[in-house]
């Protein structure tokens, strides 16, 4: 894989779905990590897709991971403010591997404080991601990926913003830094306050440059995907949206159909738990699964009742969104097959995946209720040990 070109990639992955039986006139998207990744295999399959017969188009285009382009505008943040945290966790891992009584010293006085055993991980400079173990992140990450949820004329507005002028700045009593950030910033003297509050600016107008600029904010269909929201198929936009949708896509429906299943759509009287859970903290149930409720529904005749709207829903549900699964399964891969358990099966490593999963429920270990089935689990393994 490190030596293939493009063209033998793009060669493998039309090979791959064929081979499984899949018509390759049904590929609707392909889905990569970075923006400059990938363009060689992109562009031959579309070229390929494009000269099907009974098909004029090519693949959907909504641009790469938006997760890879938030990374990037982190790290264009950390160009001019932070980059001495990067050279930092990079000499604390070579200080402890270039020792072992160093190491063993740490092991000591972990078990001695009552701490869990970890090591130093290894940084890497152009991937700052892997400073998360060291530097937690995700208060600053956080607020730059919910830019999407607001895609509609934000280009437009933010690009009107002067970013380095001072009137657009809020005062420094204004800023949301979090309050134990704001206790240890009023142990510092004035001048390094102020300093530290110019290095902050200056990491957010970089970053916030890069997300306007590279970030698929005009996109006709990632802005035209709000309408699969069920909160709001009522707006007036609504009905645009999803004819946008469908052309853009590429779907085969009617659109005069598709516009009169909407306007039924729009008066149909939905439970609020198919999209709202019904305990507390009643966060919204996932739009495949109210869709896949929406699309059961029958008219009177005993046929499906949105067949166009179905058509447009499930292509755009296919629609890839980023590596985040792919990314967090690699990080949380790292984490538990550690030195000692590079032995482990695929059927191991996935358990403890499910159980690290199952632990996010509950607030500590202790606090998961031990039901009759985990005490049937464990009898029956100390029957095994017995035997």
């Amino acid at each position: 894989m490190g030596h293939a070109t493009g063209r033998q990639l793009a060669e493998k992955i039309i090979s791959s779905v064929q081979d499984n039986g899949i018509a390759l006139g049904q590929l609707q998207m392909l889905e990569s990590d970075g923006p400059n990744m990938n363009k060689t295999v992109w562009n031959i399959v579309n070229d390929v897709l494009v000269n099907l017969p009974n098909r004029n188009f090519g693949l959907t285009d909504i641009g790469t991971c938006n997760l890879h382009i938030c990374h990037n505008a982190f790290a264009k943040g950390l160009e001019m403010f932070g980059s001495s945290i990067s050279e930092f966790v990079i000499d604390l891992h070579l200080w402890f591997k270039m020792c072992a009584a160093r190491r063993e010293d740490c092991e000591l006085v972990l078990e001695e404080m009552g701490l869990a055993k970890h090591k130093f991980l290894k940084h890497v400079e152009c991937r700052w991601l892997s400073l998360q173990p060291a530097e937690n992140h995700s208060t600053i990450l956080q607020p730059l990926l919910r830019i999407l949820e607001q895609m509609n004329g934000l280009k437009r507005k933010v690009s009107k913003i002067r970013l380095e002028e001072l009137e657009n700045h809020l005062a420094y009593s204004e800023l949301e830094i979090g309050e134990q950030t704001r206790q240890e910033i009023e142990k510092l003297s004035e001048e390094k306050q102020k300093k530290f509050v110019l290095g902050a600016k200056s990491f957010l107008i970089a970053a916030t440059k890069h997300l306007v600029n590279k970030l698929p904010l005009d996109n006709l269909i990632l802005r035209s995907s709000i309408v699969l929201k069920p909160d709001v198929r009522s707006e007036d936009w609504a009905l645009k949206a999803i004819r946008i949708l469908a052309k853009e896509l590429k779907v085969s429906v009617d659109l005069d159909n598709l516009a009169d299943e909407w306007r039924i759509y729009q008066r149909e009287k939905m439970p609020v738990d198919w999209h709202i859970e019904t305990e507390e903290p009643r966060k919204p149930i996932r739009v495949d699964h109210f869709w896949r409720k929406v699309g059961e529904l029958k008219d009177s005749t005993g046929e499906r009742k949105y067949p166009s709207i179905m058509k447009v829903v499930k292509t755009a549900l296919v629609l890839g969104h980023g590596s985040t699964e792919v990314e967090l399964g690699f990080f949380e891969s790292g984490k538990s097959v550690i030195d000692d358990r590079v032995y482990l099966s695929e059927a191991s490593i996935n358990g403890i995946h499910a159980t690290s999963d199952g632990l996010k429920a509950f607030k500590c270990p202790g606090s998961v209720p031990i039901t009759k089935l985990l005490q049937l689990g464990r009898s029956a393994h100390s029957i095994m040990l017995c035997v």
